[in-house]
């Protein structure tokens, strides 16, 4: 019997295996804050089973998952936003949330700029969130979005800004942007958008090459992971692909 649990640390990695090492050999992913956890099996401390958000499977440790359900009414819009003890500045954070964390607010608690979340019996600034309902289908945001993760480190398997990798930088995106999004490559190619040829490519349209992808700015240049310099950073898409008509295009729109 499967069980759906929730997110409780800023974020988690969803490891290949019951027995986790550092080496990465197949998929892996992260989750994040609020995001919720079908329970298929357990061994030991982990548990192995599936994202409800984005369908990636894995095994985590089971101290990063809580029992203790809420229903988001939020995301973290910022990319990094402080959780606070109390209402104000002049506090120390009690934890961080990784943009995109779902976090549920009592608006009858709230104290002036501040959001409480009743889960941690913390305050978050009303300028780090939105509501759910703002996540809808924009597609001028997924290149505004993608370029606010410029200089973030490469990590393979990431999804946050303390580091994050090509697909991931994609769903970050995207998912900002409204549209659905699964986590592998080959699930993006499969599921996300209509292809296009390179002559139609706009800015928001996504390209995947055999071992990298990334949005493009425009018909040049496209923001992307690059795990050989470590960072996201815009670069042509000619630099990246080497021969644009080897590159597969991704339009979310057609």
């Amino acid at each position: 019997m499967t069980q759906i649990y929730q997110v409780a640390m800023p974020f988690t990695i969803l490891f290949e295996s019951a027995k986790p090492v550092l080496e990465i050999n197949g998929d892996v992913s992260q989750m994040l804050f609020g995001e919720s956890f079908e329970i298929k099996e357990q061994d030991g401390p982990f548990v192995r089973g599936v994202s409800k958000e984005d369908k990636a499977e894995g095994w985590m440790h089971s101290d990063a998952l809580t029992d203790q359900s809420w229903l988001p009414t939020h995301f973290v819009s910022a990319l990094w936003a402080p959780v606070f003890p109390h209402a104000g500045h002049k506090n120390w954070a009690m934890l961080n949330f990784p943009f995109l964390s779902r976090i549920e607010v009592d608006a009858e608690k709230e104290k002036g700029d501040y959001a409480f979340i009743p889960v941690l019996r913390g305050y978050i600034h009303k300028n780090h969130i939105e509501p759910l309902a703002a996540l809808k289908g924009n597609k001028k945001l997924v290149a505004d979005t993608a370029q606010r993760f410029i200089e973030a480190p490469y990590q393979l398997g990431g999804r946050t800004i303390a580091g994050i990798d090509g697909t991931g930088l994609i769903q970050m995106a995207t998912t900002r942007a409204g549209y659905e999004c699964p986590r592998s490559t080959t699930e993006q190619q499969m599921k996300l958008g209509t292809k296009i040829e390179f002559s139609d490519v706009e800015t928001g349209d996504l390209f995947y090459t055999k071992d990298h992808a990334g949005i493009m700015l425009d018909k040049d240049s496209a923001i992307w992971a690059n795990p050989n310099t470590m960072s996201v950073e815009i670069a042509s898409i000619t630099d990246i692909a080497g021969d644009p008509a080897l590159a597969i295009f991704k339009s979310l729109e057609k």
